[in-house]
């Protein structure tokens, strides 16, 4: 969207909420956040750009693109001081993003309030919605890890994928290459707080350092969709926009894999938005573990999806971090452990969870397009 259509966007919205004519002309100005997974970045800019806002106008702080968590990213604290300092009027302060928790911030979040009742990426899922297929029991691995960009948490469960007796041989794995690798890689960067490996070092997840540290510089893994440029979801983004053309590249692996294992992007603090990632598996009728903020699989159900509780423990959706992450793979590693005829049954029973998810999703797809 240009910064034209915002303006214009943004207007209409605030209007709608106050009970004012949509072609009102607010005193209003935007200012963005520009989100790199978990973290806010550009704060500088930010903060004098705020600063430079008029007190007379409306404000809406408009997050690109990803639904980070205001609290656990400083932005609340930031946004708060500077009302302060400034002697704002809070009531004229507006947020615009996808992140639903209200318990995150205290400003009213025009995304849910006019523009959209879920993330876009369940709306886009429509462009590569795809048939039903029978599983490949001749080629059939029970668990699948598709990993994008290289946070530690995703590298750190590919690892254990990789190197756990009961996973190692019995997983599909996607890995994204980039055409030029970071400088220093998140979990070598202490700034980065919910990356940086000292965070991670407990026993269960990182039982030897250097070994670890060792096969994420280069790991010996090849991805079977064979992509290595860009995001193997998602190709042609130009610039900032992301209603880009899917493609389907992991989902044609969809009948050789039983129960994937889903990181998502947004994993700390109060945040509930759901990507491409896991909306990709409830096309692909799979179930899944999600690595994601807590409360995120209560959000799903929320929306009306089913999660898998009543077939195996979900007790990790009440945790972050770390603590997820072993509970998690605890889970993972029980399952792993059954014999082949029992992770098919199990898989089998998934499968009612599973017809419904994907239901809801076309529901939703379908309200949207009316």
């Amino acid at each position: 969207m240009t910064e034209d259509f915002n303006h214009f966007q943004m207007n209409r919205l605030i209007n709608r909420y106050l009970q004012l004519p949509d072609d009102n002309q607010l005193p209003l100005s935007l200012v963005y956040v520009h989100v790199g997974s978990d973290y806010w970045e550009s704060q500088y800019e930010f903060i004098k750009n705020f600063i430079e806002v008029p007190l007379d106008h409306y404000v809406v702080v408009h997050v690109r693109f990803e639904g980070l968590s205001f609290s656990a990213s400083g932005l609340r604290n930031c946004i708060e001081q500077l009302v302060v300092q400034q002697g704002r009027d809070n009531s004229k302060i507006f947020v615009f993003t996808p992140n639903n928790m209200t318990q995150d911030h205290l400003w009213v979040n025009l995304f849910y309030n006019g523009f959209s009742e879920i993330t876009d990426e369940i709306y886009r899922a429509q462009e590569y919605l795809v048939p039903s297929v029978e599983l490949d029991l001749e080629n059939l691995k029970t668990w699948a890890l598709f990993v994008g960009r290289k946070t530690t948490a995703r590298m750190l469960g590919l690892w254990h994928m990789t190197h756990m007796p009961d996973t190692k041989d019995d997983c599909i794995v996607s890995l994204m290459q980039e055409i030029a690798p970071a400088h220093m890689p998140a979990w070598l960067r202490s700034e980065r707080q919910y990356d940086y490996i000292e965070r991670w070092k407990q026993p269960d997840i990182v039982p030897d350092l250097d070994a670890v540290l060792d096969w994420m510089k280069q790991p010996p893994v090849v991805s079977i969709d064979g992509a290595y440029v860009g995001d193997q979801y998602i190709k042609n983004v130009v610039g900032e926009n992301r209603n880009a053309t899917l493609v389907d590249s992991v989902l044609s692996f969809r009948n050789q894999y039983l129960f994937e294992i889903t990181f998502e992007t947004m994993t700390e603090g109060y945040t509930f938005t759901p990507s491409e990632k896991t909306v990709r598996t409830v096309v692909a009728e799979k179930p899944q573990f999600v690595y994601a903020a807590p409360g995120f699989l209560k959000g799903m159900q929320n929306l009306g999806f089913q999660t898998f509780n009543t077939l195996w423990d979900e007790s990790y959706d009440q945790l972050a971090g770390p603590a997820r992450f072993s509970a998690m793979f605890q889970t993972v590693q029980r399952i792993a452990k059954l014999h082949a005829n029992q992770k098919l049954e199990l898989y089998q029973k998934s499968r009612a969870i599973c017809r419904h998810n994907r239901q809801v999703l076309v529901d939703w797809i379908g309200q949207i397009n009316k």
